[in-house]
C-alpha cells in the first residue's frame, strides 16, 4: 500500500507525545493536509533564557501546498501559543469555537495578520477541503473545547482535543456523549484521546466541587484570600470572582494575562464579572483584610509570575501577611514539582496558610480519568486507536484501557513524536518517521538557541565566569600588560586573593611556554582555557567558563 492510495489518512503528531505540551498534529489524505491544534511548552529548569518550547515544524514545508487549514480544539497556550509559528509559514483559515478563536486572535502578533478566523459551532458541519468536519463539545477547565470528527472516504478520524465527564459543569453544558455514540454506530476509523490523567483509577471530580472547597476556606479566613491558577481556567477564574462577590470582597487581579483572558471572555460572554468588585493594591490597602482577595498567576513556580514573586518577597506590591490564605489551584506540570515546593515553603516561612493539593480541595484535573476514558472508548469503538497528549506512561496506561476494552492491540499505536501512521479500512502502520523534535523561542529568536548555547548557559548558571586579559609584544612575545583578571559568579575578588594569584602565576607560565613556540594567539588562548580549567578545579573543585583576551601589540 503506497502512502497515496486513495482511501487512506496519514496521521502525523508533531508534538504532545512523551510529554506535556505543545501539541499539534498533521492529518493528511490524497492532496489535503489539516493541521489540529498548534501549541508550545513552558521550558523545563535545564533550559536557562528559554522563553518556551514549540514542536519541529520543518515537516510542515515539505507539505505546505497541501495544507488547508488549522484547526483548534481549544484555547489553551499549549494548543495555541505556537499558532503564529504555524501561520508565518502557511496562510491558510483557523477554525475553531468562539472563545477559543477569541483567545487565539488575543495571542497573535501583527506580523502575521490578517488572519482568516473562521468561527464554528457545535451541531453543525463545516467542509474543509471537501471533506466534512464537525466540532463536539467536550469538558474541560475551559469553555467551548470541542473534540473534532473528520469524515473521510475511508472513515471517520475523531480526536478528543483535552476532555473530561464533568455532569455538573459550571457553564451547565455536558459533554455530548450522544454524538460520541453516534459515531461510533457509523465506524469510527482511529480515535485520538487525551492521556493526561491515564494513570489516575476513577473519574475525574466536577470542576463544581472546587467552588465548594473555594466557599469554605473563604468562609473561615481570618485574613486576604490570596489565589493562583492558570490564567486561562476560565472555569476556575470564574468561581473565584462568584465566591469573592458572594462573601463581600473586592479583588486585585494580578498579572496581565489573566487581565487579558477576562477581557476576552467577558466581550465574548463567557465570563461574567461586575467591574465594581475590582481593586488596585493600593486601595486594598486601605480595606481590611478580610475583605480583600487576590488572582494571580505562577502555579507552576514559573520566576517571573506573580505568586513566585509573593513567595520570595520580591513583588512590587503585594506583600505576604500573617492572617493571609493562599490557595495554588493547580497542580504541577511533570518537571516543575520543585519550583512548586520552592514557592509554597517560601509561603510558609513568610507566615502565609497554604493550600495546594488536591486533597486540600483547591484543585481537580481538567483531564478525564481511567473511567471516563473508558466511556469514550466504549462509545466510540475504534477500529485503530492512538493515545495523545502525555508522557509516555500515561500513553502507556491509555492503551492498556483500550486493549482492555476490546480494542485489537495490533491496532494500538503508542507513537514517538514525528511517527507516520498510515490508515485505511484494511491496513493500519507506521510507515515513517519525520522530524519532529523541539525548537526553542528565546526573546525573538526562533530555533537558533542549540545545545551548545545550551550548555553554554547551564555552565555559567553553575560555576560562572572568569576573564583573562594579557597584553603581549608582537616581536618578542613579553608580557607588556597583565594579566588582569575579573570574575563573576565564581568568586568574590576581594576575598579570593590567593586563588586570583595562582591564576596570574599560571597565565605567566603558559605565555613564556608560548614565546618559545611559533603558534598563534588562538592557540594561546585555547591554551588559557584549557590550563587554567584544570588549574582551577584544583584549587576550587569547579570549572569555571574561561574568556582569555591576549592583545599583541
Amino acid at each position: 500500500m503506497s502512502r497515496n492510495e486513495p482511501h487512506s489518512v496519514l496521521i502525523t503528531p508533531l508534538g504532545g507525545l512523551g510529554e506535556i505540551g505543545k501539541n499539534l498534529t498533521v492529518i493528511e489524505w490524497e492532496n489535503n493536509a489539516v493541521i489540529i491544534d498548534a501549541g508550545f511548552k513552558f521550558p523545563d529548569a535545564d533550559l536557562p533564557g528559554i522563553d518556551k518550547v514549540i514542536p519541529d515544524l520543518s515537516y510542515l514545508d515539505t507539505i505546505s501546498k497541501k495544507i488547508r487549514a488549522v484547526l483548534l480544539t481549544h484555547g489553551h497556550a499549549d494548543h495555541i501559543g505556537g499558532l503564529r509559528y504555524v501561520l508565518e509559514k502557511v496562510k491558510v483559515p483557523v477554525y475553531g469555537t468562539e472563545l477559543t478563536i477569541g483567545l487565539a486572535d488575543e495571542v497573535l502578533p501583527g506580523s502575521v495578520r490578517p488572519v482568516d478566523f473562521r468561527t464554528v459551532q457545535f451541531g453543525k458541519h463545516y467542509f474543509i477541503a471537501g471533506v466534512r468536519t464537525e466540532f463536539i463539545r467536550v469538558n474541560h477547565s475551559i469553555p467551548d473545547g470541542a473534540a473534532i470528527a473528520l469524515h473521510f472516504p475511508a472513515g471517520i478520524v475523531l480526536h478528543t482535543g483535552d476532555f473530561k465527564i464533568d455532569l455538573n459543569p459550571i457553564d451547565g453544558n455536558p459533554m455530548d456523549l450522544q454524538r460520541f455514540g453516534d459515531l461510533g454506530l457509523k465506524g469510527i476509523l482511529c480515535l485520538m484521546a487525551d492521556s493526561t490523567n491515564a494513570d489516575e483509577p476513577g473519574y475525574t471530580a466536577s470542576e463544581s466541587t472546587v467552588g465548594r472547597t473555594f466557599e469554605q476556606l473563604y468562609k473561615f479566613a481570618p485574613g486576604r484570600i490570596v489565589v493562583a491558577t492558570f490564567a486561562t481556567n476560565i472555569h476556575r477564574l470564574q468561581q473565584i470572582v462568584d465566591t469573592t462577590a458572594k462573601f463581600g470582597r473586592k479583588l486585585i487581579i494580578d498579572g496581565k494575562s489573566i487581565v487579558d483572558t477576562i477581557k476576552v471572555a467577558q466581550r465574548l460572554g463567557y465570563f461574567n464579572m461586575q467591574d465594581s468588585m475590582v481593586i488596585t493594591p493600593e486601595q486594598a490597602n486601605k480595606m481590611p483584610p478580610d475583605k480583600v482577595a487576590i488572582v494571580t498567576t505562577g502555579t507552576q513556580g514559573e520566576p517571573m509570575s506573580g505568586m513566585t514573586k509573593i513567595a520570595n518577597a520580591t513583588h512590587p506590591k503585594i506583600h505576604i501577611q500573617k492572617t493571609d490564605t493562599v490557595l495554588i489551584s493547580a497542580d504541577p506540570i511533570p518537571g516543575n514539582e520543585s519550583l512548586v515546593s520552592r514557592t509554597v515553603s517560601g509561603l510558609l516561612k513568610l507566615g502565609a496558610n497554604v493550600y495546594y493539593r488536591n486533597v486540600d480541595g483547591v484543585h481537580v484535573s481538567g483531564h478525564a480519568s481511567q473511567e471516563e476514558m473508558k466511556i469514550v472508548l466504549a462509545l466510540a469503538r475504534p477500529k485503530y486507536f492512538i493515545p495523545l497528549h502525555g508522557e509516555y506512561k500515561q500513553l502507556w496506561f491509555h492503551a492498556k484501557i483500550a486493549e482492555n476494552i476490546g480494542i485489537n492491540k495490533e491496532n494500538i499505536f503508542i507513537c514517538d513524536n514525528g511517527d507516520q501512521i498510515q490508515l485505511s479500512e484494511k491496513v493500519g502502520k507506521i510507515v515513517k518517521k519525520v522530524p519532529a523534535g523541539a525548537v526553542y523561542i528565546d526573546g525573538s529568536s526562533v530555533g537558533d538557541i542549540g545545545t551548545v548555547v545550551l550548555k553554554e548557559r547551564s555552565k555559567l548558571a553553575r560555576d560562572g565566569f572568569m576573564t583573562i586579559s594579557v597584553a603581549v609584544s608582537k616581536d618578542t612575545r613579553e608580557i607588556l600588560a597583565g594579566p588582569d583578571i575579573t570574575s563573576q559568579g565564581f568568586i568574590y575578588m576581594k576575598e579570593s586573593a590567593e586563588t586570583i594569584e595562582v591564576v596570574k602565576q599560571a597565565v605567566i607560565n603558559i605565555v613564556k611556554n608560548w614565546k618559545s613556540e611559533s603558534s598563534s594567539t588562538s592557540e594561546l588562548k585555547r591554551q588559557i582555557r584549557e590550563k587554567l580549567s584544570d588549574v582551577l578545579l584544583e584549587t576550587t573543585r569547579r570549572r569555571p567558563m574561561i574568556l582569555p583576551t591576549v592583545l599583541q601589540i
